[in-house]
């Protein structure tokens, strides 16, 4: 007690201390029992994902985790990111502000919530896959993912490398939500939902369960990991609030659809209804590594840009000595024609090609001749397509389709490439879709390896014209 003050003072003193101090239970005001047991794996796994079925109160659950994690955690950082921007003010801001009032100030110009004990949240986006490289150097205790299906591994990659605390008492690590779907279906199935075995010692993981990857020499201690489904039972509230929810969801055309949504089944998405891929096809065709080859090609499929574009299919495939076509590498690339062409000719070497194969529709006018400035020993091929996408895609599709010729079809993913299978098992050549650019990219890969007819034993592909220009030496 200090000089000259009262009992009642000093109680009055302590009591408005004790106030000023973070609720231990004020994190789970309000949850419901699944986001109670959301918010206590992430207490102990490194990667946490708590997904499924839509309306399953999985975003409040994540706004609430960051928010009592800068609370708890005076001088904490954390980041919520969503793939594009509009996404954040349609779901993320606007519920974040209504949460957050009172206890935190909202920036708008700069997108975070500073909190009074020196706490900020965060909000971001990572449109493009090299966006995550803009977080060099920085550091957070929690890192989230609002809709993960949105976003590359690659990137989740990289930013679990920002995972540091920068105060005392802060564990860090990552959350993730997200309904089943989207580009990033396949591998967020594969890393948390249903494990890869050769992941994994032992039987495979069970929903909720905390387990860490088999250790390697390249990540000798890895992250541990565990999946918590959501589903809409989950969420009584909505539920009362908005009892025709679920006859709504019920109106989704496609049923894969339909049942990720409302009962978060990770199978049913798999195929998609009009898809030219199946996921079967693609499984049932896998090797882990590419036989000895007679041919290998590196194709390019530039963005709609010019001088800066968005992104580049990049695709290489092989000929083996059995006939067969082998998908060894694919990649999404966003950079400038020059920048491209000095990585394709890097890539071209690494993997010992005897080809470059540019489509020059779009942007890949420029790409053969800055090639040629880059490495003039470099071969290179343009085609250029007179046909739609699913025209196109068609001939390359049929070779992966087993049938009784070929139980395991004639063209082989090499070991898993999720972003270019999530493309070939989503892609139905719809008006208007999305340009496929690592689909499209692998189609020029079979196009140059004489491929694309020789299933269909045609003298053409598919309807499509393909024009040839040979620059520099080589076939």
């Amino acid at each position: 007690m200090t000089a000259g003050a009262s009992p009642s003072h000093e109680v009055a003193f302590l009591a408005g201390l004790l106030r000023a101090l973070p609720d231990p239970h004020a994190a789970f005001i309000g949850l419901q029992p699944k986001q109670e047991k959301a918010e206590e794996l992430a207490s102990s796994a490194d990667e946490l994902l708590y997904g499924g079925a839509a309306g399953g109160g999985k975003t409040f659950w994540l706004i609430n985790h960051a928010a009592w994690q800068c609370e708890q955690h005076p001088g904490n950082r954390a980041v919520i990111f969503r793939r594009v921007f509009p996404s954040l003010v349609r779901s993320v801001i606007p519920r974040a502000r209504a949460m957050l009032a009172g206890r935190a100030r909202y920036n708008g110009s700069r997108r975070v919530f500073e909190f009074p004990n020196g706490s900020v949240l965060e909000l971001a986006q990572l449109q493009f896959a090299k966006d995550a490289e803009a977080y060099w150097g920085a550091e957070y205790g929690l890192i989230c993912f609002e809709e993960l299906t949105e976003f590359l591994e690659g990137q989740v990659d990289y930013l679990l490398s920002r995972l540091r605390a920068p105060a005392p008492g802060v564990r860090p690590h990552m959350v993730a939500t997200t309904n089943p779907g989207g580009i990033g279906h396949r591998w967020v199935k594969r890393r948390y939902v249903r494990p890869d075995p050769d992941d994994v010692d032992g039987p495979l993981p069970q929903p909720g369960e905390v387990w860490r990857p088999k250790p390697t020499d390249d990540r000798p201690r890895p992250l541990t990991r565990c999946f918590l489904p959501a589903t809409l039972e989950d969420n009584p509230a909505l539920l009362e609030r908005d009892p025709g929810y679920p006859e709504r969801l019920k109106m989704i055309a496609s049923r894969g659809l339909r049942r990720a949504l409302s009962i978060g089944d990770w199978d049913a998405i798999d195929a998609v209804e009009g898809a030219l891929w199946l996921p079967e096809w693609i499984d049932q065709g896998r090797v882990p590594v590419a036989p000895p080859s007679q041919r290998r090609v590196l194709a390019v499929d530039p963005s709609d840009g010019e001088e800066q574009g968005d992104e580049y299919g990049v695709n290489v495939s092989s000929l083996g000595t059995d006939g067969h076509g082998y998908a060894e590498f694919s990649a999404g690339w966003r950079m400038s024609p020059h920048q491209l062409a000095r990585a394709t000719v890097e890539l071209y070497h690494d993997l010992h090609c005897d080809r470059v194969t540019v489509e020059k529709n779009h942007g890949g006018r420029w790409i053969p001749a800055m090639i040629k400035t880059v490495d003039p020993s470099v071969p290179v091929s343009t085609c250029w397509a007179s046909e739609g996408k699913r025209t196109r895609a068609e001939p390359v599709a049929a070779l992966f389709e087993p049938d009784e010729d070929y139980p395991t079809s004639r063209y082989h993913i090499v070991g898993r490439q999720d972003d270019l299978e999530g493309e070939l098992c989503s892609f139905q050549g719809l008006p208007g879709e999305v340009s496929p650019n690592l689909l499209d990219a692998l189609v020029w890969s079979a196009t140059e390896l004489g491929l694309a007819n020789a299933k269909l034993g045609t003298g053409t592909f598919g309807g499509l014209a393909v024009v040839r220009s040979r620059i520099g030496a080589g076939r």
